[in-house]
């Protein structure tokens, strides 16, 4: 499992990067490097991706890193137990809303898993963690 510190370090290295301390528009590349940390250490995790929000899901939780960017949520950090829904995002839809899902399983290769990178077509490019891969490296570096 990733510890807070852990989380909350890739999360300032996206802010530092981003200039945007909510994250807006990083959920996707969030979400990836959080699912390419747990594979790493022999954890299973789901990438879930809904219409406008991606998020991780382990061992019962959700890791949601960039929920700061909608209306009703005020901490850096989400990580809560999978029975709890964050409700409104500004637009009366549930930010935990499950539309797509990808099984990442313990030390796979998330660069090469197919069904995760069909998930990403039509997805904007500047959100995209396979066409931003400076940005994934630079924030994988801290853990």
């Amino acid at each position: 499992m990733l510890t807070r510190l852990e989380l909350l370090k890739i999360r300032n290295a996206l802010a530092d990067f981003s200039g945007d301390d909510t994250l807006a528009g990083y959920c996707a590349i969030a979400s990836y490097i959080i699912s390419k940390g747990l594979s790493e250490r022999g954890k299973r995790s789901t990438f879930h991706m809904n219409d406008f929000h991606c998020f991780v899901e382990t061992q019962g939780y959700y890791i949601d890193i960039t929920a700061k960017q909608f209306n009703n949520v005020r901490y850096p950090l989400v990580y809560m137990r999978k029975t709890r829904i964050l409700e409104d995002n500004g637009w009366g839809t549930p930010i935990h809303k499950i539309d797509k899902k990808a099984v990442i399983y313990p030390y796979s290769n998330v660069e090469e898993n197919t069904r995760f990178k069909r998930m990403f077509r039509g997805w904007p490019e500047c959100q995209n963690p396979y066409k931003n891969f400076e940005i994934v490296k630079e924030a994988v570096s801290v853990l």
